[in-house]
C-alpha cells in the first residue's frame, strides 16, 4: 500500500518540527492547530466486498478554506486496519503469474498455510481472485 501525498509531505517536514517542538508555547500550539484544522471527522459505516460484510471506519482533515487545501480523506488503512484479503487482490493484479498459498504467506510474514488460505477465501469472497484449477493458483478477476 502506498502512502498518501499528504502523509509524505508531513514526513519530509517532520525533523525540523520535532526539533523546535519541545521549545514551542503549548497555548500558542494549540491555537495554531485551532486555526490550521477546520475540523476531523470520523465515522463507522457498514461495507460490503463480494460476499463479505464488514465495519469501515472512516476519517477525513479539513482545513480552514483559506489554507486552499482540500479534504483529506483518513482510509482504514492508514490507520492500522490491514484488510489482508484487499491486499491479496492487489497482489494478485500486479502478479503476471497465479499467486499461491506460498505467497500469500509471504506477503502476511506467517509460515503457516492454514492461515493464509483463510485469508485466500475471503479474497475469494470478496470477488477479487478466482481459482485456476487444482494446482494453478489464483489469478485477479477484472
Amino acid at each position: 500500500m502506498e502512502p498518501l501525498p499528504e502523509a509524505i509531505d508531513v514526513i519530509q517536514q517532520y525533523g525540523a518540527l520535532v526539533e523546535g517542538l519541545h521549545t514551542a508555547d503549548g497555548v500558542k500550539l494549540v491555537h495554531t492547530i485551532s486555526l490550521t484544522v477546520a475540523s476531523i471527522t470520523i465515522g463507522i459505516h457498514d461495507a460490503k466486498c463480494g460476499k463479505i460484510s464488514y465495519r469501515e471506519i472512516t476519517r477525513a482533515l479539513e482545513f480552514h478554506p483559506a489554507f486552499g487545501i482540500d479534504r483529506i480523506k483518513i482510509p482504514d488503512e492508514v490507520i492500522g486496519q490491514r484488510r489482508i484479503w484487499r491486499e491479496i487482490g492487489e497482489l494478485a493484479r500486479r502478479s503476471k503469474q497465479p499467486i499461491h498459498l506460498a505467497d500469500v504467506c509471504e506477503m502476511i510474514e506467517s509460515p503457516d498455510p492454514s492461515h493464509a488460505c483463510y485469508h485466500m477465501r475471503r479474497a475469494q469472497a470478496a470477488g477479487l481472485v478466482r481459482k485456476v484449477g487444482h494446482q494453478g493458483g489464483w489469478v485477479a478477476i477484472d
